[in-house]
């Protein structure tokens, strides 16, 4: 939860104005209503989910037509380099995050970050779904 409070403090003005909302909850049952989001981001999380294709399905359900979800994490090779990441890390393949996405119904890209070291998978909602 300190990270939620530092991203709150980091953003306060966001937050106060209503533009940026914080939450931790589980992502294969979010409380949130359909489509109550334009956009939904998170970094480094992915390794923690329970299973991909409902995560997926759940963020595609919170996001409005043409909501657009962003997922930054680091590349399995980086996380390998990390001794912390031994353990309770799930490790997704390229291909994995690419076809629960395009399953799930997204419309999905892949930009790598820092030489490759990291990820940016953009998902966006397709407006009919």
């Amino acid at each position: 939860m300190l990270d939620k409070f530092i991203a709150k403090q980091r953003n306060k003005e966001f937050v106060e104005n209503g533009i940026m909302q914080f939450d931790c909850q589980n992502l294969s049952n979010m409380d949130f209503g359909d489509s109550a989001f334009d956009k939904v981001y998170t970094i480094n999380t992915v390794y923690f989910w329970e299973s991909l294709d409902t995560s997926m399905s759940e963020i595609k359900r919170v996001l409005k037509s043409n909501g657009v979800f962003y997922n930054t994490l680091f590349s399995n090779e980086t996380l390998e380099r990390f001794s912390f990441t031994k353990n309770g890390y799930n490790k997704f393949t390229q291909e994995q995050l690419r076809n629960a996405g395009m399953e799930a119904g997204f419309e999905v890209e892949s930009i790598p970050l820092f030489n490759g070291l990291a990820y940016c998978y953009i998902y966006r909602k397709k407006e009919s779904s």
